[in-house]
């Protein structure tokens, strides 16, 4: 913010420099990146949500009817069980 404000202070006192457009194009690029950041973590979290939607009902539905599956499936609903 220190360096923010310092550029925001030395555009206001000498608008014609031509460090103000790199200054400028810099914050947009950065709040660009923050955004896209913004939106992948979104997309992250709600595909994670579909697929403990999508196990949820496995278990719940039992569709499993093997040992193996169902001890993988027990594994995994306390897994999700603890990330919450």
């Amino acid at each position: 913010m220190t360096a923010c404000n310092f550029a925001w202070f030395c555009m206001a006192t000498c608008p014609e420099s031509q460090y103000n457009y790199i200054f400028l194009i810099e914050i947009a690029f950065k709040i660009a990146i923050q955004i896209a950041e913004i939106i992948f973590i979104c997309v992250s979290f709600d595909i994670f949500l579909l697929k403990k939607t999508f196990y949820q009902n496995v278990y719940d539905n039992r569709f499993v009817s093997d040992p193996v599956s169902d001890s993988f499936f027990t594994n995994l609903e306390i897994q999700i069980q603890l990330a919450n």
